[in-house]
């Protein structure tokens, strides 16, 4: 991880360890979350037998209460990029530009803007082949998804982080814990400040 990145991630857990409020997230039990099911069921529909998982904002709601997003992003391994862009391209999607080398911006039929991102990273593998289904949709494992939030440091992927873990059980920390001593050692103290501010949020 670029050193910069790390940096900035710890000056936010240390200011954020100094002015959150207990007891100041909303309550979950009021927040329950899904965004657009017929908008992820079709796009499902489109990549049928093809190996992606969900990603991004559509996926933090499933771990946490919902913020609002209006694209849906999808992982898939940089060698099955071809072969999904020509899915989309058969199924009416339009390629509206490039976010980065190997991922791009796709506009469905029905209005869905869908982000198309490739990794080549073995924690991708991994992550590709143990989704987390839920309601027919291959979501990305909250670990993978915390390490991938993590490595992209940006400050609402950091507050992601704390909401999910704050609301994630002890079994999936330690699964969580197990991820990121696996692929990101380094970032363990800031996973642990991030779940005791998760916690206290929601308390």
């Amino acid at each position: 991880m670029n050193p910069a990145t790390a940096q900035y991630r710890q000056t936010l857990i240390r200011l954020s360890q100094k002015y959150v409020q207990s007891g100041s997230g909303s309550m979950l039990s009021l927040v329950q979350h899904k965004s657009n099911p017929m908008m992820e069921q079709s796009l499902h529909q489109t990549l049928a037998g093809l190996s992606y998982v969900l990603v991004g904002g559509l996926a933090t709601q499933y771990y946490m209460p919902a913020r609002y997003t209006i694209d849906a992003d999808i992982l898939v391994l940089a060698t099955e990029q071809e072969q999904t862009e020509n899915r989309l391209l058969q199924h009416g999607y339009q390629r509206q530009g490039a976010l980065s080398i190997g991922d791009s911006t796709w506009l469905s039929p029905a209005g869905l803007v869908v982000d198309l991102l490739t990794q080549e990273s073995s924690w991708a593998e991994v992550a590709l082949r143990n989704p987390n289904w839920i309601d027919g949709i291959p979501v990305i494992g909250l670990p993978y998804l915390v390490l991938m939030k993590l490595l992209a440091g940006r400050m609402q992927d950091l507050a992601d982080i704390t909401r999910m873990l704050g609301a994630a059980d002890e079994t999936v920390l330690k699964t969580v814990r197990v991820v990121i001593q696996t692929y990101e050692s380094t970032a363990l103290a800031d996973i642990e400040s991030m779940i005791m501010l998760g916690k206290l949020e929601n308390q």
